[in-house]
């Protein structure tokens, strides 16, 4: 099965050049399907000013285990971490993971596709 991915940008003074990979709506867990979310994170975001465009996603503040990754190539510095995450058991991640929404996040320390770092943060129920 394959992906295909549409990217839109506008210039916006609103954008922090931060892009967010967000995972969610889980139909059960990492082997089952949910939705996979390509965005860039803003300071603000009026919908009027979209046209329908843009989709507007607000990460719930809730308690997430972070991994930061790197440096190493991509795409070996995503497979590696998440990897890592599904071996994890939940003592490991501090608590039982909680399929609600995860996300990566790629800044400045992307900029070198060859020594790539990022974070990524797992949503977690804490033990």
């Amino acid at each position: 099965m394959g992906f295909v991915y549409t990217f839109q940008y506008r210039t916006t003074p609103k954008k922090t050049h931060v892009i967010m990979l967000i995972h969610t709506d889980y139909e059960s867990d990492y082997k089952g399907a949910y939705t996979y979310f390509i965005g860039e994170e803003v300071t603000s975001f009026d919908e009027s000013d979209s046209s329908g465009e843009f989709q507007k996603m607000v990460i719930p503040k809730q308690e997430y285990a972070k991994f930061t990754n790197g440096p190493a190539p991509m795409p070996d510095v995503i497979v590696n971490v998440w990897n890592t995450i599904w071996e994890m058991s939940p003592e490991e991640l501090g608590g039982k993971r909680a399929y609600l929404t995860d996300f990566e996040i790629y800044d400045s320390r992307a900029s070198d596709h060859q020594n790539i770092v990022l974070d990524v943060f797992v949503r977690i129920n804490t033990i």
